[in-house]
């Protein structure tokens, strides 16, 4: 691997595509004041660009403090590297840094097999194929990568779940409020991948409604319900369905047990306790029926 080191001028050095923390910048204070004092002094890793410039393949938040600093000029590892090997460098160099949050390696993850391209004479490459060679660009493990890439095509607004309050558009932030639920919650990288399997092809707003519901619902909660509901006789399931069926336009709850992402979380959970998936939700019904004055 030939690089060099260098110093260059600040005002050739632009956030490469292949970034993963893409323009994200929180302005640390503290960083940019030792910045200022010590200047930089682990190297960016860049990559020449056709406009006579350099993009940062990793040290994003050094080249940012750099400038919020006033420094003319950065040491740099130069190196020539294809999108590919860039997009893997700049996880690599990522990987064990806190602050970069899995729906950016979602999103780099799938980059990476939009442009992973057959070896000389081979015409196309299978799912299987692409994703073992992002496994070993990345270092990352099979699932890994699968749920990192499912995640991918979930729509912006869905995916913004999975960030941080402060990294949320206004628009998301609005429409958090409408479920009266805490800004602080966030969709895990288990649940998001689930969704995006299982609700491809629903609109936005039935797989933004589902992500709400799955990420606002614990498995602490689900062990709850599981507990109280196992108190309750078993009834016979057409009987069930039949006072359901009156009441069904009512009980709101119950969207709530049959979305998606927590029937997975509740179907574990229930499995723990030896309980059929089915007879659990026949006991929730049960007990929304009851708690609505029914008598079954």
């Amino acid at each position: 691997m030939k690089y060099q080191i260098d110093m260059v001028d600040i005002e050739k050095l632009v956030v490469d595509g292949s970034n993963v923390r893409e323009q994200q910048w929180d302005q640390d204070p503290e960083f940019i004041t030792d910045v200022k004092t010590n200047e930089i002094m682990n190297p960016l890793l860049v990559r020449p660009l056709d406009n006579n410039k350099y993009g940062v393949v990793a040290g994003s938040r050094r080249f940012n403090a750099a400038i919020d600093a006033g420094l003319k000029q950065v040491p740099c590892r130069i190196e020539q590297m294809d999108d590919l090997t860039a997009y893997a460098r700049s996880i690599a160099e990522n990987h064990y840094i806190k602050d970069v949050e899995t729906w950016m390696y979602a999103i780099q993850i799938g980059r990476m097999y939009a442009v992973v391209t057959p070896p000389v004479g081979v015409k196309c490459l299978t799912f299987d194929e692409k994703t073992a060679i992002i496994c070993n660009k990345t270092g990352f493990g099979g699932t890994t990568v699968e749920d990192y890439l499912a995640i991918s095509t979930l729509p912006p607004e869905v995916l913004e779940l999975m960030k941080a309050r402060d990294h949320r558009s206004k628009q998301v932030i609005e429409k958090l409020k409408q479920y009266n639920l805490p800004q602080t919650l966030v969709l895990d990288v288990h649940k998001a991948a689930y969704l995006a399997r299982n609700l491809k092809g629903q609109s936005v707003d039935r797989i933004f409604e589902s992500a709400v519901h799955a990420m606002s619902f614990s498995r602490d909660q689900a062990k709850e319900l599981i507990d109280k509901v196992k108190k309750y006789d078993k009834q016979s399931p057409n009987d069930i369905a039949n006072a359901m069926k009156q009441v069904f336009a009512r009980m709101d709850t119950i969207r709530v047990i049959l979305d998606l992402g927590v029937k997975k979380m509740v179907n574990d959970e229930a499995a723990k306790e030896h309980i059929e998936f089915d007879d659990l939700l026949i006991l929730f019904i049960k007990e929304g029926l009851r708690h609505r004055g029914w008598t079954i």
